[in-house]
């Protein structure tokens, strides 16, 4: 019996110098998310980073397959023909000149 009473007077005066307990507590929670947020923050804007790198990647593949198909193309109807295509030319200066403008272009920008 003397443990119990002593246990409680103990309990009772931890909250007394502490009345706010639970207030304190509540208001912890957001803080500490606030700072998982902020520990996570750099990995995520690296992450973010890493998939514009990525689809910068894959645009500037895909202007230069386009490029290198219309290039082919030019290329084939003139070396069988002995003409130029003045059609097809103007597709592959115009696919060059969209592919010569991405960010991508030998590490520019």
């Amino acid at each position: 019996m003397r443990f119990s009473f002593l246990l409680t007077t103990l309990t009772a005066l931890s909250f007394a110098q502490q009345p706010n307990l639970k207030d304190h507590a509540a208001d912890r929670v957001p803080y500490e998310l606030y700072l998982e947020a902020l520990r996570q923050e750099p990995q995520q804007a690296a992450l973010a980073e890493q998939r514009e790198a990525k689809r910068q990647e894959i645009i500037f593949v895909r202007q230069a397959n386009r490029f290198a198909e219309l290039w082919t193309k030019f290329t084939q109807e003139f070396n069988e023909r002995g003409t130029v295509n003045i059609k097809a030319a103007r597709q592959a200066v115009k696919a060059f000149h969209r592919l010569e403008k991405n960010e991508a272009w030998l590490g520019s920008h």
